[in-house]
């Protein structure tokens, strides 16, 4: 579900448009378990995401593909490996390529306006909705909480970021199992299921334990990108990207 409120009066900027034109808007789908679409995008905005994959993905790209006849323009990157089951040693760079792309499409004047669930189809994943506007210089790191009971932090900035995060971690009433470097990023295992609970407390204490982390984040003068979710299987139940 979408909810809308009211704007300046772009309608009929809109309406004067072709069918399948839409200046200044664009998508990003992320499909099957391999592929990335750039939907309505400037022509030389897939270089940009191209050389954005590469600089950050292990396994680079097996193959493209102009899907410009689908209309609305559409190009598909097909993926080395399987960067969207977000499970084992593709976890992690999965993140952290996304977070390269969304950095480098800011730099070009390419915004999120939301992440959103298109699809009822099992294992979809959502999709960005992107605007654009003036080039922005953003550093973009993410938060992820992954399986039932681990969360991490990918790409933190600095060191201020990395101790806020620990910070918001030890704020979980049940404490901490094991905290560790993985794969690049910074892990902690919480006590309990705080992902996966059918507890009543614990599922308040788990949002209480995401408001602490974007707080301290947004004290640092970080503000909350984007969420979403780019994984088919179960390994990451969301990510948060932050600027």
């Amino acid at each position: 579900m979408s909810f809308f409120s009211s704007w300046s009066s772009s309608a009929a900027e809109y309406d004067e448009q072709p069918a399948w034109q839409l200046a200044g808007w664009a998508s990003i789908q992320l499909s099957r378990d391999d592929r990335l679409r750039l939907i309505n995008f400037p022509a030389a905005i897939t270089d940009v995401v191209r050389q954005a994959i590469y600089a950050s993905w292990p396994k680079g790209i097996d193959g493209e593909k102009d899907l410009s006849d689908w209309g609305a323009g559409c190009w598909e990157f097909k993926l080395g490996g399987y960067p969207w089951e977000g499970q084992g040693s593709e976890a992690v760079p999965s993140k952290q390529m996304m977070c390269e792309i969304l950095q480098e499409l800011s730099r070009y004047g390419w915004h999120i306006a939301v992440a959103t669930d298109l699809s009822k189809k099992e294992y979809d994943k959502d999709t960005l909705i992107m605007r654009a506007g003036p080039p922005v210089y953003r550093e973009v790191f993410a938060v992820t909480f992954n399986e039932w009971d681990k969360m991490r932090l990918i790409d933190a900035p600095n060191e201020d970021v990395h101790n806020a995060y620990l910070s918001a971690a030890h704020l979980w009433p049940q404490g901490i199992q094991d905290a560790k470097e993985k794969d690049g990023s910074y892990q902690f295992k919480l006590r309990g299921n705080p992902w996966a609970t059918s507890d009543g407390m614990e599922v308040v204490h788990a949002r209480v334990l995401a408001m602490h982390i974007i707080a301290k984040f947004d004290a640092l003068g970080y503000e909350l990108m984007t969420t979403m979710d780019m994984n088919s299987g179960y390994g990451d139940s969301g990510d948060s990207a932050c600027e």
